[in-house]
């Protein structure tokens, strides 16, 4: 039995040490996301409501819906300063 010690694997890791100033940017951008998201889904669902009873019909006309969601898409674009992905829409309208 020999009562050497392996030096060779002390090494240390300093890469993991840095400090990651992404995330609170990341978390920010992700919580104003969310509350334009929500704000958005909530204007849409009361303007869809306006035009049930505006047209008194469940289900209005195929353009005032679409015209409804171009909105929707237009406001995204100027309070994110982006295009809304197809998930974010699918995730706000259904």
């Amino acid at each position: 039995m020999s009562n050497t010690i392996d030096t060779t694997s002390a090494s240390v890791d300093t890469t993991s040490a840095s400090v990651d100033t992404t995330s609170a940017s990341a978390t920010d951008d992700q919580a104003k996301l969310q509350s334009v998201m929500k704000d958005l889904e909530k204007q849409g669902e009361a303007d869809v409501k306006k035009l049930q009873t505006a047209y008194n019909a469940l289900i209005p006309p195929q353009q005032t819906l679409m015209d409804l969601l171009q909105k929707g898409g237009d406001e995204f674009e100027r309070q994110m300063g982006r295009k809304m992905t197809y998930g974010e829409m699918r995730e706000m309208y259904g």
